[in-house]
């Protein structure tokens, strides 16, 4: 290859390698400098009201503009911290009441399969509910109801079944004489005397065990009732309620699989924010706050609550003390005192400002460009590539020969006259 060629190449490769060169160093550092650790926090209020979702969300503001703290990511748990509070029953409560009025329509009809159909629609919709005292009278109702419609139909057995129920879920319950015929009241009757021989039921899954609406706590998987119709739950805050009737047979054992039905991550963040708001003294608040945080994988927290006067109290939360931080909840303070800001310096140094006063955008603050390594390595790298080019160039000069072209060859002055 041609001398000349030769330096021609070499200069233009050496700049393109100073220009890529350049390019990543630069890259390099702005990524490096953009990698800011930046602490996510929790904003939870314990008032379901619109002024405290609305300060939560202006706290959430705040955060975004934050220099080291940042709100919780989008599409995240946010909006299971404000706003409404999980009520787990409240649809299939009014649900099942809604069959009872049905099915009590369906039994003075006479029109009884429609009656047990309904009740036990009811019935589903309580299996899914914890029982607590006003479910399990109403899952009694409609085991009357279902009793009443066997006994109608002509199944004095399965009637009893479901009479012997009743007693269970709601002991000492009578039937008034006036309201109902003589039979029913006699086979309700039936089915609360006698002892009946018991049997073993064995109980699979995870969770609290309840059995005819008393509560039997988690150790309970293996327990001995009397024959007949029962109805168990699975509750707890690691999982969906699960319930199932079961019928218990005289001296066997009874195998019940209720399974894990673990509960979703939302459902479980919902759980803990009514734990929170329901705490009745600080060290259940404390207990409540922590297991809320872990959920979230968060270390930091806002929490706002409404006072009794109607005005708005905001605390933040830390798990350990780190530095000048401490642990637990700060002071309450009144929302109306202080801005945003303000409430979050408790948790690191507020942001930069505007003249205005708004929180500063979070950038990353880079060197002139004449000082970037990037450039300096480009500027560099350019230099060697003219050094080593002039010469190269210089030593074609001293052979006698300069490319400028394919076709055009220049000689030197000595040559040209020769």
């Amino acid at each position: 290859m041609p001398r000349w060629l030769e330096a021609r190449s070499a200069i233009l490769c050496t700049v393109i390698l100073g220009v890529w060169l350049g390019a990543w160093r630069s890259t390099g550092v702005s990524v490096s400098a953009a990698q800011v650790v930046r602490r996510p926090v929790a904003v939870v209020a314990l008032s379901d009201d619109a002024e405290a979702e609305s300060y939560a969300n202006l706290i959430g503001t705040t955060l975004v503009h934050h220099d080291a703290l940042a709100p919780l990511e989008p599409g995240s748990m946010i909006g299971a911290l404000v706003g409404e509070f999980l009520d787990e029953s409240r649809d299939k409560l009014a649900s099942a009441n809604g069959t009872r009025v049905r099915a009590e329509a369906a039994l003075a009809g006479f029109v009884f399969p429609v009656a047990i159909a309904t009740a036990q629609v009811g019935h589903e919709s309580l299996h899914t509910v914890e029982p607590r005292t006003h479910s399990v009278s109403l899952y009694a109702d409609l085991a009357l109801i279902l009793a009443m419609a066997k006994l109608g139909e002509g199944n004095p057995t399965e009637a009893a079944w479901y009479f012997g129920l009743v007693h269970q879920l709601t002991p000492g319950r009578r039937l008034d004489p006036a309201l109902h015929l003589p039979t029913v009241v006699q086979a309700f009757e039936a089915a609360r005397a006698g002892k009946r021989r018991p049997g073993k039921l064995v109980i699979q899954g995870s969770g609290n065990v309840w059995i005819d609406g008393h509560d039997l706590g988690a150790a309970a998987r293996s327990i001995e009732l009397p024959e007949g119709l029962h109805v168990v739950w699975l509750t707890g805050f690691e999982r969906e309620t699960v319930g199932k009737q079961v019928y218990v047979q005289p001296d066997q054992e009874t195998v019940l699989d209720l399974g894990a039905a673990p509960a979703p991550l939302r459902l479980k963040v919902q759980r803990a924010r009514v734990q929170l708001s329901n705490a009745p003294d600080p060290a259940a608040r404390a207990v409540a706050m922590r297991r809320l945080a872990e959920l979230l994988s968060v270390h930091d927290a806002v929490v706002i609550t409404k006072q009794s006067n109607g005005k708005l109290s905001v605390q933040t939360w830390h798990d350990k003390p780190e530095g000048e931080l401490q642990a637990g909840f700060s002071a309450p303070r009144l929302a109306d005192g202080e801005t945003p800001v303000d409430i979050l310096r408790s948790l690191a140094p507020p942001p930069k400002r505007f003249a205005d006063g708004w929180p500063r955008v979070r950038r990353v603050l880079e060197p002139p460009w004449y000082r970037r390594r990037g450039v300096q390595a480009s500027i560099a790298a350019g230099f060697v590539g003219v050094v080593v080019g002039s010469v190269l160039l210089a030593r074609s000069l001293d052979d006698g020969q300069v490319g400028l072209g394919r076709d055009v060859v220049f000689l030197p002055p000595k040559m040209a006259g020769q």
